[in-house]
């Protein structure tokens, strides 16, 4: 997220429904991901939070190794995963 942007409150139900299948991140809300991150800081720890940080300032997408990195934080921060394992909590896509 750029340090020029607005960001807002992301609230517990905005986040849910997020990455369906393993290979949606390219419509993933990284923006809303780090912001409710953010918000949760103080349940994690000095790197995790470190990293959240420098990623309230990135601009463009994260690489894969962020995006994965924000996934498991995201995943902690939720506490809960879909029968397929895979996330079932989170902003919803971008719209087209």
């Amino acid at each position: 997220m750029a340090a020029g942007k607005n960001p807002q409150r992301v609230h517990a139900g905005a986040v849910s429904g997020l990455f369906r299948g393993a290979g949606d991140d390219a419509d993933v809300d990284w923006d809303s991901i780090i912001e409710f991150c953010w918000e949760h800081a103080g349940r994690l720890n000095t790197k995790e939070q470190d990293f959240v940080r420098s990623m309230r300032a990135w601009d463009g997408e994260p690489t894969e190794r962020q995006a994965k990195w924000l996934k498991d934080i995201l995943r902690r921060l939720r506490g809960r995963r879909s029968r397929n394992g895979s996330l079932d909590a989170g902003p919803t896509a971008r719209p087209g």
